[in-house]
């Protein structure tokens, strides 16, 4: 089957790969764990994409709703691609031979649209989605998470960062997450240690995502604390039988 590269890369450098075991010979260092930084890239901006190369781990194209893929980055970019799907008009073959790498779909996506696809998929769901859906997610054939915001909802509040902190806390899945472009590198390292493998900065912001990238680039980011699937504590209860001892009577 084939693999995302941004989703293997994800996985590999947001996660750190694991130690082999046994007495095996001596393997290259693993790379450092590291944020990754995507930019989401508007429809009309997709014919200047040249200024993103180096800068960006991979590229968001949030789709028209006619389906119209002429400006579709070509596989010489060089960077990993995927197409948002807010719209259930376009068509995922499509993408594929475009060479998209990933898919953003919302929950509301139709199954037969998203199954069967070789392509990365990502769930776009939104900060109000509940506990008991939210560890749902870990069971579904995805590969990514990635939490949606509101228009000017994109600065590091510690209302966001809670909510944030939630999806971190209930998720086993990489999680992505929209960010300003004016992020600083304590706010990264709070979205780091809330369990965000990814942010997501506009594309139109060029400089700035250079100056994210910089910052990213210069930073050490520990290994994040190891997801374990999440569940609810039942109290355990004995279930063995008491047995009480009689006494004998003497004859």
């Amino acid at each position: 089957m084939q693999m995302s590269k941004f989703i293997d890369k994800l996985k590999h450098l947001s996660g750190g790969a694991p130690e082999p075991m046994g007495f095996r010979p001596r393997q290259p260092a693993p790379p450092k764990p590291k944020m990754q930084l995507a930019a989401s890239v508007a429809p009309e901006s997709v014919g200047s994409l040249a200024g993103l190369v180096g800068v960006a781990d991979a590229l968001i194209l949030a789709l028209p709703a006619d389906g119209a893929l002429d400006k579709v980055p070509q596989r010489a970019l060089d960077i990993p691609w995927g197409g948002w799907l807010k719209e259930a008009g376009v068509g995922v073959p499509d993408l594929a031979g475009k060479g998209c790498d990933f898919i953003v779909f919302p929950v509301h996506a139709p199954v037969e649209v998203i199954q069967g696809s070789q392509l990365g998929k990502i769930l776009a769901v939104d900060a109000s989605l509940g506990d008991g859906l939210l560890r749902v997610v870990n069971d579904l054939p995805v590969d990514a998470v990635f939490m949606t915001a509101t228009a000017g909802d994109d600065s590091l509040t510690w209302e966001r960062l809670l909510l944030l902190q939630r999806f971190g806390n209930l998720l086993t899945k990489p999680l992505l997450a929209p960010i300003s472009a004016n992020v600083t590198s304590s706010e990264l390292q709070a979205l780091w240690e809330a369990g965000i493998d990814c942010v997501v900065i506009e594309a139109a912001a060029t400089e700035k995502l250079k100056n994210v990238r910089q910052t990213i680039d210069s930073m050490s980011f520990p290994l994040p604390r190891r997801r374990e699937k999440a569940g609810a504590l039942i109290p355990r209860i004995n279930h063995e039988p008491h047995h009480v001892a009689e006494e004998e009577e003497g004859e």
